[in-house]
């Protein structure tokens, strides 16, 4: 039976409600976004540290002394999503389709920004090397926090701030770089079902997980159920703001149009997207291995 004869007006209201998704992007607001690009790719530079000298003599000449730069590239791609609402079955509905179809569309697209996101944290970087060529920089194992047959806990959680504090990723007074954590339904409940939790710290999870509050343990938990899972063991991050950047070179683009080259002359609504996404530094991002 095609999908659309779900639809039709003997069976469904004038009302076109959308089925549970993922709709709006919800990591984003997480990450340090670059909108405008224009080209495949866009270059993001960032300086390192050398350390300030005590003055032995005074008059001697200065040394050479250079400061550490480091290029990564946000290579975009595109991303495209349509459907096809065809005019006959379209007059046996109580309501107009069309919109309905575009806000599905555009929720493809946000959960996509996500996907791409969620690459970058635990995938490769691409990084401009002296000679100008560039180079594939993996998150090493250092920013790794192992399974070790359980799931998340706070233990875990623990080492990974601890790991983050090490390496000073963030300034403890830098409210705009927040440290994020992403997880799935799973990993609350994995921490709502840890007996060595207060009763403050369960009523805490709690209201994370009705929505309620969005912060614990330092670090502002988003949920989502597009990282990705091996055999078991799903991979959960923990991130600083600037440690990721999403390049967006179009923003969702959306139109509906009539298809008079097909068949039914159907409406296409029809919308696409370029983003990219790169991880900046991996000092500022910590993979967390859950057993589920």
């Amino acid at each position: 039976m095609p999908e659309v004869d779900k639809a039709l007006a003997q069976q469904f209201s004038s009302n076109f409600q959308i089925l549970s998704q993922q709709k709006e992007s919800r990591l984003e607001s997480t990450v340090t976004v670059k909108s405008g690009i224009v080209g495949v790719s866009h270059r993001v530079d960032s300086v390192g540290k050398n350390e300030a000298e005590d003055v032995i003599v005074r008059g001697t000449p200065l040394g050479s002394k250079e400061l550490p730069h480091q290029g990564r590239y946000i290579d975009l791609t595109d991303s495209e999503w349509w459907a096809h609402v065809y005019q006959h079955d379209a007059q046996k509905m109580l309501a107009d389709p069309k919109s309905a179809y575009l806000m599905a569309g555009v929720a493809s697209q946000n959960r996509k920004k996500d996907a791409r996101i969620i690459a970058a944290l635990g995938g490769s970087a691409r990084q401009v090397k002296s000679d100008g060529t560039s180079e594939n920089i993996a998150l090493p194992a250092g920013q790794k926090i192992a399974a070790g047959a359980t799931g998340l806990t706070r233990t875990k959680i623990v080492s990974a701030l601890e790991i983050l504090g090490l390496a000073d990723a963030i300034e403890d007074d830098d409210l705009s770089n927040l440290i994020t954590l992403v997880v799935t339904q799973r990993q609350i409940s994995d921490i709502l079902n840890d007996d060595k939790m207060t009763s403050a710290d369960y009523n805490a999870v709690r209201l994370l997980m009705d929505a309620k509050i969005d912060v614990f343990m330092g670090c502002k938990w988003k949920k989502t159920n597009l990282l990705s899972k091996v055999g078991t063991t799903r991979y959960c991050y923990m991130y600083v703001k600037d440690g990721v950047h999403l390049g967006i070179g179009q923003e969702i683009k959306s139109t509906i149009t009539e298809r008079s080259d097909l068949h039914g002359q159907p409406w296409q609504p029809y919308n696409w997207m370029s983003t990219g996404a790169v991880r900046n530094e991996e000092a500022k991002v910590v993979e967390i291995a859950c057993i589920e």
